[in-house]
């Protein structure tokens, strides 16, 4: 019977599963790449149906008579996106709305309406993209966002996806920038895993529709991602940990403590930010109202991810002039004298240019001679700009810190608050109160509050219609924060080894041995920016205790895994794990290198998860597992052997645009022996399946994918195969 449902389940996904690109003309798992290249969109066509009163939106922000574009004016309307590529269409259901602060994001031409659009799908995706924007190139200074976004991801800094492509908006034609939106799919384009996204707070500064006005001394942060908040308990503890640090930092700035506008001063991703940005020219991207943050939960701190910088890549940086709104004391402040932007030698290198080039042409409309100058003439500049900061940073001396004065933070900003005549409650501490939470103000009185109520204040700063800050006086009084202050660490192998306070990590240096051992069925150990070539690991975990139904499959350090591996290189290593009451048995992330031996018993849900990773592994090895077996994304991935038995789901899972090629696989007892999905691929040179319902399956399961592909040379097995309309499965004869 149970066998039953699970192959009733897995028919219903099938069919649910290929809804996303139902309106494609054309298998999308025969396209994995190039649905992945800018170049093959030849059109996107916006139709809004109530074309008459998107006119009249338009007109009445036109002659609105205000600097801004007033927020009441971006107004949802019901559309249609058709995107027209090389090889076929896509149509698919959306909302548009009106975007931009400026009014330069909407104008006449030669009598056509123009505007910025913010653009969210409701099926399929373009470029993995569910929500994007679509932008007036005048308003990011056109090519030099597209370059720039491309160079700070190279550098490894989180940035938008960002190209050139015609557009069709109910008949009005123009070349737009495509821009994604900080979402969950920007964090896995950029390579992070899913957590909190941040902004700084802009609803203060919009406010007057006559005029623009600057609250920046008042203005905070703000939760982008409140979904991910209220996906369960570990969502809320680590965004609950993270937000006061974010708070507290632009508190130091808002009390005008940091004259250089630079956050998190002791964090060297900032620095490096900031460096760039300014060679860049793009002073814009470090004003504290345009900040976004990612909070990195394997490194417990905040990285900034670039957003709308107004670049001017090709002009040469002046350090003399205020009109570039950097000043001497400004740097000082910024930088330490013995600052060195770690990016330098990288930038002026031909290898550099040529792996970008090829990015650059896929990204823009007809490169021609033109776009060639600027790609080579903007790449030369930001690197002569980079030699002059660099060198105007070494001559600098050491500033005097601005005098705090007798006022706390919290009391300054308090007095700016009411200078500015603002009604809001501040929240000083939050505590978990069985389901929900109790709020403490800083005038003492108390509230308790839904999950979904402190979504609201974490979202939009406001309850019940009235203004609420978050504004801790010191940590967060939080339940879990004992258990996340009461970690170990070990600096070794030229990284980190963070471990629950429990867990027993014995090293033998001479060996090159490290036995780990729990004292908790959850206790969980994580190798953080590590080498750990020729090693042997040994994970001894305990029984499964009872389990937590209402659990998230991340505990509240963010970590999956028992044994975790983050930023890591592995060169001949092996790793053996057994039981333990963690989602994955191992996960490793972020890492690279070959694995020699990799033994899994006894897993409580998946034996083996690889995320973001680019690994060779010699012999895999997993004896039973309450999930799957063996679980990939978004990486590289070569096997010499796989032995994958008792697997309670799946034995092999490949998802999420990985590549998977494995030479030898022995597969017994699971329900699905081999799942490709989600713009993967498999390639499978010989495969030996025993007691399986469905033999292989290849399909799509979430919105920002298509289809997945297997590719099968031999293959023997009794069950099923399954695949949707969107994939694509290869078996050559036996």
């Amino acid at each position: 019977m149970a066998a039953t449902k699970k192959l009733f389940l897995a028919f219903v996904l099938l069919t649910v599963s290929t809804l996303s690109w139902a309106n494609c003309t054309f298998n999308t798992s025969q396209y994995l790449f190039q649905l992945q290249e800018p170049s093959s969109i030849n059109e996107i066509h916006v139709e809004v149906p109530k074309s008459a009163s998107f006119v009249k939106n338009f007109l009445r922000i036109l002659t609105s008579g205000t600097r801004n574009i007033p927020p009441t004016l971006k107004k949802d309307f019901e559309a249609r996106i058709i995107v027209d590529y090389e090889f076929g269409r896509c149509i698919f259901s959306a909302s548009v709305r009106q975007t931009g602060d400026w009014k330069d994001h909407i104008s006449l031409v030669e009598g056509n309406p123009l505007r910025s659009l913010n653009v969210k799908l409701r099926e399929g995706n373009i470029m993995n993209a569910i929500r994007f924007k679509l932008l007036i190139p005048a308003t990011r200074n056109d090519l030099n966002e597209v370059l720039g976004s491309l160079v700070a991801r190279e550098l490894g800094f989180i940035a938008p996806e960002t190209f050139q492509v015609r557009v069709d908006v109910n008949g009005s034609k123009s070349v737009m920038l495509f821009q994604e939106d900080a979402q969950k799919e920007l964090l896995e384009r950029n390579l992070r895993r899913e957590g909190p996204i941040f902004e700084a707070d802009e609803s203060l500064i919009w406010t007057d529709e006559r005029q623009t006005v600057y609250r920046d001394d008042v203005t905070l942060a703000r939760l982008i991602n409140k979904k991910w908040f209220l996906a369960g308990q570990s969502s809320q503890y680590i965004t609950l940990s993270a937000f006061p640090k974010l708070q507290n930092a632009y508190l130091a700035y808002t009390n005008y403590k940091n004259k250089a506008l630079m956050l998190f001063p002791d964090n060297s991703a900032f620095e490096d930010f900031h460096f760039l940005m300014l060679a860049m020219k793009g002073w814009h991207a470090l004003r504290p109202h345009n900040r976004r943050f990612y909070y990195n939960s394997f490194k417990d701190s905040f990285e900034p991810i670039y957003y709308d910088g107004m670049l001017t890549l090709t002009i040469p940086i002046d350090l003399s002039m205020k009109a570039n709104r950097l000043t001497i004391e400004e740097l000082s402040f910024a930088f330490k004298s013995d600052y060195v932007f770690p990016f330098t030698s990288i930038l002026g290198t031909p290898e550099f240019k040529s792996k970008l080039l090829p990015k650059f042409q896929n990204r823009v409309i007809r490169f021609n001679s033109v776009k060639q100058n600027f790609f080579e003439e903007s790449l030369s500049q930001v690197h002569a700009n980079v030699v002059s900061l660099q060198t105007k940073i070494s001559e600098l001396e050491v500033p005097i810190p601005p005098h705090p004065g007798n006022l706390s933070e919290h009391e300054l900003y308090n007095s700016r608050v009411l200078k500015r005549n603002l009604d809001q409650k501040h929240v000083s501490s939050i505590k978990v109160n069985n389901q929900n939470f109790l709020l403490t103000y800083q005038d003492k009185t108390t509230a308790i509050v839904s999950p979904e109520a402190l979504a609201s204040i974490l979202s939009k700063n406001v309850l019940d219609g009235m203004r609420h800050v978050l504004l801790p006086e010191n940590s967060m009084q939080l339940d879990f924060q004992e258990e996340r202050a009461n970690l170990k660490e070990i600096k070794l192998l030229e990284g980190n080894i963070l471990s629950s306070l429990s867990t027993s990590v014995i090293i033998k240096e001479k060996e090159r041995v490290i036995v780990i051992t729990q004292s908790n069925p959850k206790d969980w150990v994580l190798f953080r920016d590590a080498d750990i070539s020729e090693w042997n690991i040994t994970f001894q975990g305990l029984p499964v205790n009872k389990e937590d139904p209402s659990l998230q499959r991340f505990n509240i350090h963010g970590m999956t895994g028992c044994l975790n591996f983050y930023n890591s290189k592995f060169n001949h290593t092996s790793l053996h794990i057994t039981g333990g009451q963690c989602e994955d048995s191992l996960n490793i992330v972020n890492s690279w290198g070959n694995i020699s031996l990799l033994e899994v018993k006894d897993a409580y849900a998946d034996a083996i998860d690889l995320d973001f990773s680019q690994l060779t592994l010699v012999d895999i090895e997993v004896q039973t597992a309450g999930n799957d077996c063996l679980d990939v994304s978004s990486g590289i991935y070569k096997i010499n052997y796989a032995s994958l038995v008792n697997c309670q789901d799946k034995a092999l899972s490949v998802g999420e645009k990985s590549q998977f090629e494995v030479n030898d696989i022995s597969i017994h007892s699971a329900f699905i022996g081999m799942s490709v999905k989600d713009f993967s691929s498999l390639v499978v040179t010989n495969a030996k399946v025993r007691n399986v319902t469905i033999c292989v399956e290849a399909v799509q399961k979430k919105q920002e994918f298509g289809g997945g592909v297997a590719n099968l040379k031999h293959i023997e097995c009794a069950g099923q195969y399954a695949e949707d309309k969107n994939s694509s499965l290869f078996r050559s004869k036996n």
